[in-house]
């Protein structure tokens, strides 16, 4: 399906930073995204979207996250393409709490590259994982982590499960109070 969407021209140059100060920047960032509605037309994409509700569900009732949404999208490395070490959560928002990839390539050698490396706090390497086709890999937003440049096109759905932002919340609970 994603190179499909890729066909039709639908991938847009990625960007960093968040709503209107999101900017784009190819020496930090170099790949393609295209978002994920929850209405898509598309069974494949239905399949996915409840798979990450469940296990959203499951990390809430193992690990009393508190997650309640989250937001995904296609990601596209092209040859020579890139993201450089960052952590996914805002400094200005706090929900992101689950980062999460699932690789879409069928037949990927170390060769291509690509690969997803993840550091502990301390700046250390603790992983280095290679986009073989249909893993999913999960870990902590906070965690510095960087896509090395691929050697062919790589494909995957990427995202976040997230708390309710606090101005969420407070809305939420004014409502109840005014009522």
């Amino acid at each position: 399906m994603a190179y499909e969407l890729k066909q039709q021209n639908l991938f847009r140059n990625a960007k960093i930073g968040q709503n209107l100060q999101a900017q784009q920047n190819d020496k930090i960032r170099s790949d393609q995204i295209f978002w994920i509605d929850a209405d898509s037309p598309y069974p494949p994409i239905q399949a996915y979207l409840k798979k990450l509700i469940s296990l959203g569900n499951i990390l809430n009732q193992t690990m009393y996250l508190g997650l309640a949404e989250f937001e995904t999208h296609f990601a596209i490395y092209l040859p020579g393409t890139f993201y450089r070490k960052h952590i996914d959560q805002f400094e200005s928002t706090k929900t992101r709490k689950i980062s999460f990839v699932y690789y879409l390539n069928d037949t990927w050698q170390k060769e291509f590259g690509g690969e997803l490396l993840l550091y502990n706090i301390e700046d250390e390497l603790i992983q280095n994982i290679s986009p073989l086709g249909n893993r999913f890999v999960c870990f902590d937003s906070q965690l510095p982590h960087e896509v090395h440049p691929t050697q062919r096109t790589r494909f995957s759905m990427t995202g976040w499960m997230k708390t309710r932002s606090t101005s969420v919340l407070a809305d939420n609970i004014l409502t109840q109070i005014t009522q």
